[in-house]
C-alpha cells in the first residue's frame, strides 16, 4: 500500500499544472480522515520536491505535522515507548514550525504545532503539560484570529479552559470553556453549509456535553446568567474575548446543563452505533460519549 501510494503522488506530480488542482491536498486528507496517516503522510513526503511556492509548501508542511500527531497516537495504543512518543510530537512540531515558516499568515500550521506540543506535554507529564498551557493558547489563539470562522480553533480552546487548572495556577474557566464549545459547533456547522468541510466531528458534539457537565448549571441559571453574557460579548472588539462570551448570543433550549448534555450524547451514541464503518476516531468518539451518559447516571 506505501508504494502504491507514493507511485501515485508521484504520478500526479508529473501532469502539468499538478498543484493548481486540489486533489493531492484532498487525497491526503480523504487518507487522513480514514485513519490511514502513514499512507497519507508518505503521499504529502513525495509531494514536497516539485512544491514551487512557499504557500504550496505550507500546505505540505502542516499536514505532515497533522500525521505526524496521528501516527504517534496510533503507535501509543499500541504501546510505543515514552521516549519515541516525544520524539514523534517533536517531529511533528518541527513540521509546523516549517509551515508557519513558509506562509506566517496560514492558520493551520499554528494550530498544529499546538496540537503536537500539547501531545508532547501528555507523554512528559502534568507538569509538563501546564508549563506549556499557555504558548498552546497563543498559538491556538494566533490560529482563531487567522480564521476565525473556523471550528477547530475554538474547539481547542474550550478545551483548554476545561481541563486547565483555574487561578491562581492557571488560566482555566469553565464558563468560557461553554461558549467556545458553542462557537465551536455553530462554526464548523456553517463550515459544512458553505462546502469548506465535509462533515462536523461528533468530538465537537462530545466536548460540549462534558463542558456542560462539568459546568452543571440549572435552567433558571442559565437564563440569568445569558443577558450579562451578551453585554460582555457586545462590549469588545477582541474576537477572542468575544467567544468568551458566545452563550450570551445564541438561541438556548430550556434545559439544565446536564440535560443538555445527555441530549448531545445519547444523539451521538444513537448515530455512531447506527453506523457500520467507524473511523478510529468515531470510535473513541463513541467511547467517550457512552461515558458521558455513565456519568450522567440516572438524572439530568
Amino acid at each position: 500500500m506505501k508504494r502504491l501510494v507514493v507511485i501515485v503522488a508521484l504520478f500526479v506530480l508529473s501532469l502539468p499544472g499538478a498543484f493548481a488542482e486540489p486533489g493531492l491536498f484532498a487525497q491526503s486528507d480523504h487518507l487522513s480522515y480514514s485513519g490511514h496517516y502513514r499512507q497519507s503522510f508518505d503521499l504529502l513526503e513525495a509531494a514536497l520536491p516539485s512544491a514551487s511556492s512557499d504557500e504550496q509548501r505550507a500546505q505540505i508542511y502542516w499536514r505532515l505535522s497533522r500525521d505526524t500527531l496521528d501516527i504517534g497516537d496510533q503507535e501509543k495504543e499500541h504501546g510505543a515507548s515514552s521516549e519515541s512518543l516525544l520524539a514523534r510530537y517533536k517531529e511533528g512540531e518541527s513540521y509546523a514550525d516549517q509551515a508557519i515558516a513558509a506562509d506566517p499568515s496560514s492558520p493551520e500550521g499554528y494550530f498544529w504545532k499546538a496540537g503536537n506540543m500539547g501531545r508532547w506535554g501528555q507523554t512528559r507529564g502534568i507538569m509538563a503539560s501546564l508549563s506549556l498551557a499557555d504558548p498552546i493558547r497563543k498559538l491556538v489563539t494566533r490560529a482563531a484570529e487567522l480564521h476565525p470562522s473556523g471550528g477547530n480553533p475554538w474547539f481547542v480552546l474550550g478545551q483548554l479552559y476545561d481541563q486547565v487548572p483555574g487561578f491562581p495556577l492557571s488560566f482555566g474557566n469553565i464558563v468560557w470553556a461553554v461558549s467556545l464549545g458553542r462557537k465551536a459547533l455553530d462554526a464548523r456547522e456553517a463550515q459544512v453549509a458553505e462546502g469548506e468541510k465535509h462533515d462536523v466531528p461528533y468530538a465537537y458534539y462530545v466536548q460540549l456535553a462534558r463542558h456542560l457537565m462539568k459546568r452543571n448549571w440549572s435552567a433558571s441559571q442559565r437564563a440569568n446568567e445569558q443577558p450579562g453574557e451578551a453585554t460582555k460579548y457586545n462590549s469588545t472588539d477582541n474576537i477572542v474575548e468575544k467567544n468568551c462570551y458566545y452563550e450570551g448570543v445564541v438561541s438556548l433550549p430550556p434545559v439544565s446543563d446536564r440535560q443538555e448534555a445527555r441530549g448531545l450524547s445519547r444523539w451521538v451514541v444513537a448515530q455512531l452505533e447506527a453506523k457500520p464503518d467507524r473511523t478510529p476516531k468515531e470510535n473513541a468518539d463513541l467511547k467517550d460519549a457512552r461515558d458521558n451518559l455513565r456519568q450522567l447516571g440516572s438524572d439530568g
